[in-house]
């Protein structure tokens, strides 16, 4: 689990990046250069294409001005591996749908388009099922904070069925408006949308969500232990499957409770400090007192390791307070320190079913593209049958996720089912995968399909 893979600060050398800093100015002269390049170089100007790059631009200005300058935390902006993952899904699943589109009849400014159609609806579809499943964890005493809790994405929550159905409502309005067809673009997309999630679901194991249960003894090899503050590691200690071992080291720290609480500058001190550790390198010493941590004041031993664990992973940086008596008199003095590092117990080995989800990924995203090779029209443009690897698609994904949840500990049983929300719509889909191949198989070939049958025998016969 690695969930920040780094910080990026909010200064370099005493100007700002953020805000109407550093980023605003290359955003500016970026625009500046983009513009003049489409006027001088582009032959043909659309109205539609240039309303969107414009669109683009204003949205990105408005991230680096305002948005970006409000997501930080202490370290810096945060780069989630969650996000990054996604981000390179996204890219490698674009990449593959632009090579594969000339055999589909299409071209690649079509997949640039329905991109946009595709993530953002799959997007917001992911999030408003995880927001469904997961409501209590999100409700807040104001609107106002339970709104930011659904918003707050780059700490992870999305369901991958949310993705899945709201990007194929979003293509399908898209396909519809252009009269390009649903079915030939589905059988293009099915194989790019399972190489995205493969990257996704690594992302999932970086961030320690969609975990699997508890290895038993016999498995433990096969399990992987998170560290604490990480979503396994909350859930087993919820559920009292593990503790907090106050005689634990965090940080090269270990800490006691003060026997003189009468004359203690504080309840809790510094027991011992590994040398070496974060804490030595930032002076910490054993006997010091902590008077603060993370802005609590005058903090008990419990509060002190609640601290270093769980806000130093939301914040990326511990600051401390502590009083030390150097021999002569007392002093008080301010650490504090960026770390990635987790510090602390870890969780029970459970099954690291990321992996898994991201292997199977790749494994149907391999039969989905070997199908589709085999099964080319005649005319070289699509499948013999428009809709037959998309069909493939809807039969082997809610398969293989349907026995992948039997492991899966993190997703609570829906509508009274005894099954997961996961589960029962992979019940829906292999049902809606029947009618569609019902539907592929047994259709008459499209007027398209036969002019092009019709042009392919003509040629044949001038050939002869």
């Amino acid at each position: 689990m690695h969930q920040t893979l780094f910080f990026i600060p909010y200064e370099i050398f005493g100007l700002p990046i953020f805000g109407f800093g550093i980023l605003a100015v290359l955003w500016g002269i970026g625009l500046a250069a983009g513009w003049f390049l489409y006027r001088k170089y582009c032959p043909e100007k659309s109205i539609s294409e240039g309303l969107q790059v414009l669109g683009l631009a204003i949205l990105s200005g408005f991230l680096v001005c305002w948005i970006l300058p409000k997501a930080g935390c202490a370290a810096g902006i945060p780069i989630r591996a969650y996000g990054t993952m996604m981000l390179l899904g996204i890219l490698l699943s674009f990449g593959l749908a632009v090579w594969r589109a000339p055999r589909y009849g299409f071209t690649a400014q079509h997949i640039q388009e329905i991109l946009f159609w595709l993530c953002i609806p799959g997007l917001l579809g992911a999030r408003f099922f995880y927001v469904i499943e997961y409501w209590e964890s999100f409700r807040a005493p104001t609107l106002g904070q339970t709104l930011a809790n659904i918003a707050n994405i780059p700490e992870g929550g999305l369901v991958v069925y949310g993705s899945i159905i709201g990007g194929f409502l979003g293509g399908v309005v898209y396909l519809l408006w252009k009269r390009l067809s649903i079915l030939r673009m589905m059988d293009l997309l099915a194989p790019c949308m399972m190489l995205g999630l493969a990257l996704g679901r690594l992302g999932c194991f970086l961030n320690g969500c969609c975990f699997g249960g508890v290895c038993d003894p016999a498995h433990e090899h096969w399990g992987v232990h998170f560290p604490a503050g990480s979503p396994p590691f909350e859930q087993q200690l919820a559920e009292g499957k593990i503790h907090l071992d106050p005689h634990e080291l965090y940080h090269g720290m270990r800490f006691a409770s003060d026997r003189n609480p009468r004359t203690a500058p504080a309840p809790t001190l510094v027991e011992e400090v590994v040398p070496g550790s974060k804490a030595a390198k930032n002076g910490i010493q054993a006997g010091d007192y902590v008077l603060s941590i993370q802005g609590i004041e005058a903090p008990e031993r419990e509060t002190v390791i609640q601290a270093l664990i769980w806000g130093t992973r939301q914040n990326g940086k511990i600051e401390m307070t502590l009083s030390r008596f150097d021999g002569t008199s007392e002093k008080t003095e301010t650490v504090s320190w960026t770390t990635l590092e987790p510090s602390g117990p870890v969780s029970l080995a459970v099954y690291p079913t990321q992996l898994y989800s991201s292997v199977n990924a790749l494994f149907v995203c391999g039969a989905l593209l070997l199908y589709s090779r085999f099964r080319r029209h005649s005319s070289g443009i699509g499948q013999k049958h428009d809709g037959e690897t998309f069909a493939l698609f809807l039969t082997l994904y809610p398969l293989t996720r349907f026995i992948l949840e039997m492991i899966r500990t993190d997703e609570a049983s829906a509508f009274g089912t005894g099954l997961s929300i996961s589960q029962n719509v992979s019940i829906v889909l292999l049902l809606a995968a029947a009618g569609v191949w019902a539907f592929v198989l047994l259709r008459p070939q499209t007027e398209c399909r036969k002019a092009e049958t019709a042009a392919e025998t003509a040629a044949e016969t001038a050939e002869k």
